[in-house]
């Protein structure tokens, strides 16, 4: 299994939802437009209870539906790792997720796994980012 890797240059924050109601889902939904086509990397999940996005951490709208105490966000810095095999995609992946955390538990480096379906990501801390960045250049 040959496993690529590729530094996606985004830093990124995770914003969760604090106030839940149809009026506000609307205004957060309203900003997704701008992000789904400008932004490089998002992260959209939830269920009945949360909902939390991992987008740009420089995103103006967020910081205002932020002010409104609509949403909220950790204030930790996370970039983005791009991860897929040669030409297997989707639900074809096997193994992907034991390989990727093996090889970053080997650094000590805790990850958010975070998919789509043609496309595996990692997301790490940026207290991590110079030991990644170490092992891209010599990589």
């Amino acid at each position: 299994m040959d496993i690529q890797y590729e530094l996606i240059d985004v830093k990124l924050k995770l914003w969760y939802m604090v106030n839940k109601s149809s009026n506000n889902i609307l205004r957060i939904l309203g900003g997704l437009h701008d992000i789904i086509l400008t932004n490089d990397f998002f992260s959209i999940s939830g269920d009945s209870t949360e909902l939390s996005f991992f987008i740009s951490s420089d995103n103006s709208y967020f910081e205002e539906l932020r002010r409104e105490q609509i949403v909220n966000c950790y204030d930790e810095i996370y970039h983005v790792v791009k991860i897929y095999f040669d030409d297997t995609h989707g639900i074809d992946m096997q193994g992907i997720v034991t390989s990727v955390s093996e090889f970053f538990n080997s650094k000590n480096i805790p990850i958010l796994y975070v998919n789509s379906f043609n496309n595996n990501y990692v997301l790490y801390s940026e207290k991590y980012h110079n030991s990644i960045l170490e092992y891209f250049i010599r990589k």
